[in-house]
């Protein structure tokens, strides 16, 4: 089971905001929320809990689009973090 905290919704250097967004970590679905962008990280929060996460820029290893739907059944962006030293 994947848990998030609660989140304050980002409101600085937002450069793009992508409502009705599914987040998925792993194989488990977390719900539909809102996606930002902001100058200095990846942000997502679940519309319905208020939960959800920031990931910052240094702590990405790995993004791309991936619009195989062979790969998946849906057109999405994919996000690899890692910990960054």
């Amino acid at each position: 089971m994947v848990g998030l905290p609660s989140f304050s919704l980002p409101t600085n250097g937002i450069k793009h905001e992508q409502p009705h967004t599914s987040v998925h970590i792993k194989d488990k679905e977390l719900g539909k929320g809102t996606l930002f962008i902001t100058e200095s990280n990846v942000s997502w929060v679940n519309s319905c809990t208020g939960e959800g996460f920031s990931l910052e820029y240094p702590h990405i290893a790995l993004h791309a689009v991936s619009r195989d739907l062979n790969a998946y059944p849906s057109e999405c962006l994919l996000c690899y973090a890692g910990l960054a030293n």
